[in-house]
């Protein structure tokens, strides 16, 4: 009674420390591997045979089951054949391990829209109608930066008249989380140049925007927000030292 106890105790040790864990990648590949860290719903790190460490977000995993191994003896056929598939696994770990879209840096592009009104003394004095095109890198989840060039169409209401500006800016983009749904903070810092006045320079402008972010399929997603701009006049060009104003935002990117 006692050998066999101890038979089944030891039987149970080797399992638990031989046994592995198997993860399935959503492109198809399976992964032999030891699980070293899960955050849940974030990411996920494991340790291959040879040591090597490799970190996945949970949206790019199907499943992950655990491997028991057959304690029972195996004929050479069988070893051989657990040898191809492990030298077909270990390929397959060299070729997806290290092209992880999520956590890659990559090329970024961004649309967006928005529509400013200002008003004074209850009437409406000057809108403003602003595109703007960006593209830069994402380097990871959370955190893209790139350049930018847009067209405003302002029209003043008082003076009867319109003018046609371009901004040139960089653009600095933070996401709070890599959910489907998350909230975002963008900076622009940039240039402005009034195309109807000879292309003359108007003035440094600041951009910050509050907003969230709809990840809607692969790359694809849409955003809506609310900025604040901030335009510093030159001397050359207007007597007024700056303007801000306030607006509504959307737009997507991919």
């Amino acid at each position: 009674m006692k050998k066999t106890l101890l038979f089944i105790v030891l039987a149970l040790i080797s399992i638990a420390c031989f046994s592995q864990d198997i993860v399935y990648l959503k492109n198809g590949s399976i992964i032999k591997c030891r699980i070293i860290e899960q955050v849940p719903n974030q990411i996920i790190k494991i340790q291959i045979a040879d040591g090597s460490i490799f970190s996945y977000p949970m949206n790019s995993i199907a499943k992950v089951t655990k491997e028991t191994p057959d304690v029972t003896a195996k004929s050479d056929y069988d070893e051989d054949n657990d040898n191809n598939e492990d030298n077909v696994i270990d390929n397959d770990i060299d070729n997806d391990l290290t092209i992880d879209p999520e956590l890659r840096p990559r090329f970024k592009a961004i649309v967006g829209l928005n529509y400013a009104i200002t008003m004074s003394d209850g009437d409406v004095n000057e809108g403003a109608f602003n595109t703007v095109f960006i593209g830069g890198v994402q380097f990871n989840p959370y955190f893209s930066v790139g350049t930018g060039v847009g067209i405003y169409y302002q029209n003043t209401t008082y003076s009867n008249s319109h003018s046609t500006m371009i901004p040139v800016f960089a653009d600095f983009r933070g996401y709070f989380s890599n959910k489907r749904i998350a909230p975002y903070f963008s900076m622009d810092v940039g240039y402005l140049f009034d195309v109807t006045n000879d292309f003359t320079g108007v003035g440094l402008f600041l951009c910050p925007t509050f907003g969230v972010n709809f990840k809607v399929e692969g790359k694809f997603a849409f955003f809506v927000g609310m900025n604040y701009k901030l335009q510093f006049y030159n001397n050359n060009y207007s007597v007024l030292h700056n303007s801000g104003i306030i607006s509504p935002t959307f737009g997507f990117s991919f």
